[in-house]
């Protein structure tokens, strides 16, 4: 009787430890799943669009199987880094109002915050933090926002990124460190580090790292332009408006293109 009730007791434990497993098993897959899924809808993001104007369907579970997906850790930064992508796509080319967009664009910055407590040295996470940074205070303020501080936070955040990865989201960090250092204002005493040549610098750098990238393009021949350089800049826009959009990136390139063909007309008319 001794031994049956052993065995029966080590049947059960069997039987409970196979259960568990099971349970850990389908809870990573289904946790997999959504990180799949968000990736799905994340690629499907422009179906509908017309213009520069994505439906809210796509992106909205883009975002809903991803936030899913951060219930994993060998997810989370992932999963983190798609989400903050949703929420720049969705406050760029969904949203219409500016406080719904201000609102988005908050997410994917306590997101970040949050995030990079985990992951110091992660390109990919500090480069969607400062991404929907700018967007945020770009909307806000613009570089009025300078002197709060948010100027010179988006330059350690690119300069980080470019320590980490130079080639991180087609060299968006060398854009941004570019853009910067041509539109924020030098203020004697309080924010003395823009640098017009420094832009060139660092916007001929991203031309070179990622020139199928029409943004890179387009901000390098703004401060081409704004720098005496007038033939060149002109040069490159025309021949970025030549491109069409990326299927991956339809209206991101969009954006860019359309931006380019602005500016050429007002530097043809100037």
């Amino acid at each position: 009787m001794k031994l049956l009730i052993t065995f029966s007791q080590m049947k059960t434990k069997k039987i409970i430890l196979l259960t568990a497993l099971l349970v850990f098993l389908s809870g990573t897959a289904f946790c997999q799943n959504f990180m799949d899924l968000g990736l799905d809808w994340y690629k499907k993001r422009d179906q509908g669009s017309y213009g520069l104007q994505a439906q809210e369907e796509p992106i909205n579970k883009a975002i809903f199987y991803f936030e899913k997906a951060l219930n994993e850790p060998t997810n989370e930064e992932l999963a983190s880094t798609y989400l903050m992508k949703c929420f720049f796509y969705k406050g760029t080319f969904v949203l219409t109002k500016k406080n719904e967009q201000l609102a988005i664009f908050q997410r994917g910055i306590d997101l970040g915050e949050y995030m990079l407590k985990k992951y110091p040295n992660s390109a990919k996470i500090t480069m969607w933090y400062m991404v929907n940074l700018g967007k945020w205070a770009n909307l806000k303020s613009g570089f009025s926002a300078a002197t709060s501080g948010v100027a010179g936070k988006m330059k350690e955040l690119s300069e980080r990124v470019i320590a980490l990865d130079p080639n991180n989201e087609e060299a968006g960090a060398y854009r941004a460190l570019g853009i910067l250092h041509f539109r924020a204002p030098n203020i004697p005493l309080i924010m003395s580090w823009p640098d017009k040549q420094k832009a060139l610098q660092v916007l001929k750098q991203s031309t070179e790292v990622a020139p199928e990238n029409p943004g890179n393009q387009v901000a390098y021949a703004e401060v081409l332009y704004g720098t005496g350089e007038k033939s060149l800049a002109i040069k490159i826009l025309q021949k970025v408006i030549g491109k069409k959009p990326r299927k991956d990136l339809l209206l991101e390139d969009k954006m860019e293109l359309k931006e380019a063909e602005e500016l050429l007309k007002k530097f043809l008319t100037d």
